[in-house]
């Protein structure tokens, strides 16, 4: 990078020389006139315009061409003009892509104290640039790192591009996810509005569909959407389960708003602190999944010498027939707990038939009496891991607008015992059933128990 800007440096030198060229009146023509001390007599200048070559053992004339350049025309072949002129989100950033880290110090040394670090895929602002050493800010660290390690500007926004996250947010009220990149392909899950998810890689992003058949979608379900056809069939392959990578979805990309994730400088005192919070975690971790498997083992007694009878019967249903209404004991709940659940099942259902909302407020009552999970609404509804609405910011702006009617209606069924789905405790837009016990399909969603 500190070439580069060398480089730029020495170019805009070159333009003084050329404007002030221009403004004396002089028309700087031709690669030989830029240089010229003065000018050739016309008879001269007519041979020296006419010159031989020896290519593949033929003679060949070659007459030069007269072209006319101007200051800015000479700036243009030597820099790259987008780079030299570029005025983007990056100017006055870096970026920087180095392996396993680069160590940022107190001063411009080597040995001087080491602040902080930026990890691969890491930006900043640029404080004071230098030949050798360039002062920077990232994250809450301040100093310096080597010149030649970073890429400013129009060069930070490429290599943003190259090593960053690429992550949608969806811009409709609700929106399809499709197994692949095409209008008539199966509806595999929904979003709503303002749901984020990483873009999955991969070299298919098009389809064949047409924006006719975008339009008769949208005009079956005005909910879904937008009534607008897809501009150019562009769609997105995006990730759409936060517990396994694998499984991906298509979106249409008009409506959806990508923006480029990178990380920032940690500093030493807060990397330390995140390795003993990570092995606390780990800890508690342990313990709390030795607890589940004790507790797990013990409910399977129990249930080994129960009545099967009620069991059996849901597995019949659940594996492929129709679902059953049962009535569960009653949970008292707050009016803050039950406004929370049908929060949070309009962000996992807002888009599915009342039954599908039921659905969902009954998995997360089955957790709530599990001893496999926690036993509030609350804590099953934030456990880690579970819920990707309850930690990106989805959930926090269904609680300031409110669920729909549907959504709080099926909370409060739930809460009341109306159970439509028997105790099964997950819930997907796409499972591979093979790997399951028991599942039952409602709508655009699978219930399942392993």
């Amino acid at each position: 990078m500190g070439r580069h800007f060398t480089k730029a440096a020495l170019c805009l030198t070159c333009v003084c020389c050329l404007i002030f060229a221009a403004l004396s009146g002089n028309q700087v023509s031709g690669v030989d006139r830029v240089y010229a001390a003065e000018a050739k007599p016309e008879a001269a200048a007519s041979a020296e315009q006419a010159r031989t070559a020896q290519k593949d053992g033929q003679l060949v004339t070659a007459a030069q061409p007269d072209i006319s350049m101007s200051a800015m025309d000479v700036l243009g072949n030597l820099v790259n003009e987008e780079r030299l002129f570029y005025a983007g989100e990056f100017k006055g950033r870096f970026v920087v892509d180095v392996e396993p880290y680069l160590e940022i110090r107190e001063t411009g040394d080597d040995s001087s104290e080491v602040l902080g670090k930026l990890y691969p895929a890491s930006w900043g602002e640029v404080v004071e640039w230098g030949r050798e050493w360039t002062k920077i800010s990232s994250g809450t660290v301040t100093g310096y790192i080597p010149t030649e390690e970073l890429s400013m500007g129009y060069d930070a926004e490429q290599l943003a591009r190259e090593v960053g996250d690429r992550i949608v947010t969806v811009n409709v009220e609700s929106l399809y996810i499709r197994s692949e990149a095409d209008q008539s392909s199966d509806v595999v899950s929904s979003a709503i509005q303002n749901e984020e998810f990483y873009v999955a890689s991969t070299e298919e992003e098009t389809s064949d569909a047409t924006a006719a058949e975008a339009e008769e979608e949208t005009a079956a379900d005005p909910e879904v959407a937008e009534n607008d056809p897809v501009p150019e069939n562009d769609w997105v392959c995006i990730q759409y389960d936060a517990s396994d990578e694998s499984v991906k979805g298509y979106v249409a990309s008009q409506y959806v708003t990508e923006r480029i994730e990178l990380d920032e400088a940690i500093s030493i005192e807060e990397e330390e602190a995140a390795i003993a919070a990570a092995e606390a975690e780990k800890a508690a971790a342990e313990a709390a999944e030795t607890e589940a498997a004790e507790a797990e083992e013990e409910a399977y007694v129990e249930d080994s010498v129960s009545d099967g009878s009620s069991q059996e019967s849901q597995s019949d249903s659940s594996s492929g027939g129709s679902q059953q209404t049962t009535n569960e004991s009653p949970v008292y709940a707050t009016s803050d707990e039950t406004y929370l659940l049908a929060c949070m099942v309009y962000v996992e259902s807002g888009a599915e038939s009342y039954e599908g909302q039921l659905a969902v407020a009954n998995v997360i009552m089955n957790r709530v009496r599990s001893p496999l999970f926690p036993n509030t609404i609350t804590e099953v509804i934030y456990q880690p891991g579970q819920f990707p609405g309850a930690h990106n910011g989805v959930l926090d702006g269904v609680l300031a607008s409110g669920p729909s009617d549907s959504c709080m209606t099926a909370a409060q069924e739930a809460l009341a015992g109306v159970n439509n789905i028997g105790d099964f405790l997950y819930f997907n837009g796409w499972v591979d059933t093979s790997s399951v016990g028991s599942y039952l399909t409602i709508g655009n969603q699978t219930f399942y128990n392993y």
